[in-house]
């Protein structure tokens, strides 16, 4: 009788799954709404990589565009002023040494280019020394102090 319970609960079993949708249908259904779901975020995506091109075109447009071309007296110019930007650069550090090793500063230490000499001031135990025309090379302060042995460069 047991054998005969199961089997009968076995057939039961086959009968409710033939009586509900057929597994490969239920699978087909819900592929199709995944795909229409995945249409979408496709369009989405596409969009996304077509917008993120055009950026990226305008922008290196952009920067090939603004390159102008030197002519040599430009660069000789251009070269000049670098040139005196490093050797006052290099003052300035004479300087920070001069001012840690509590020296003397005369006019030896000021930048080729101009004829004003550096301004030294003075703030309790601080020595601060300033460039006079820091415009000249292209920054609106040069300074360097003995608290702060770094020459600083301010654009």
């Amino acid at each position: 009788m047991a054998v005969q319970n199961s089997k009968a609960r076995r057939h039961e079993d086959m009968e409710k799954l033939l009586a509900e949708e057929p597994p490969r249908r239920r699978a087909s259904d819900e592929l199709a709404r995944r795909g229409e779901k995945t249409g979408n975020s496709e369009k989405v995506q596409i969009v996304i990589v077509i917008l993120s091109c055009v950026f990226i075109a305008v922008q290196i447009s952009g920067s090939l565009g603004t390159g102008a071309v030197l002519n040599s007296v430009q660069i000789i110019e251009q070269e000049q002023r670098r040139m005196s930007l490093e050797s006052c650069v290099q003052k300035f550090w004479k300087i920070a040494e001069v001012l840690q090793n509590n020296g003397p500063l005369n006019d030896s230490y000021n930048c080729a280019g101009t004829n004003l000499p550096n301004v030294i001031t003075r703030v309790g135990n601080d020595i601060i020394v300033n460039h006079p025309q820091p415009q000249l090379l292209g920054y609106s302060k040069i300074v360097v102090s003995k608290n702060n042995p770094v020459p600083e460069l301010i654009r």
